[in-house]
This record gives C-alpha cells, structure tokens and sequence, in this order.
C-alpha cells in the first residue's frame, strides 16, 4: 500500500502483530520427524506419503525449507 507524502504509516493491529510474531516461531511442518512406519503398519485405510526435499531440482524447493534447514 502506498502512503501520500510526508503520511506516517499506520501501526499494524494487535492481533496482526501476535500472529505475526506467532508464526515466525512455529517450526515449519516440512522440517517434522514424523514416524510414519507405525502409521504405514497400521490396520486402517490410509495413504503414507514419504521423502524429503534432498532430490528435488533447486528450482521446486520452497526457499524457506532451505533457510530452515540452517
């Protein structure tokens, strides 16, 4: 959004600010150590999709996995 000249820009929501903050310390879901073999081995229908980002040409990696990672 553009301000006119010389307007100061307004502070952002409460409510903004605490999600805001609330997501910059959540652990992204693409880095969980799940155990999937318990869930693979279990009796139920169910589809366990396994593998990671390491064989993925750079071009389709999401650049926040790799800053993540680090």
């Amino acid at each position: 959004m553009v301000y006119p000249a010389g307007q100061p820009r307004p502070e952002p929501a409460d409510w903004l600010e605490r999600a805001a903050r609330t997501a910059l310390n959540e652990r992204p879901c693409w880095l969980a150590n799940l155990a999937t073999q318990p869930l693979a081995d279990a009796a139920f229908a169910k589809l366990v999709i396994v593998g990671d980002w390491g064989t993925v040409p750079g071009g389709y990696r999401p650049g926040m996995a790799q800053v993540m990672e680090k």
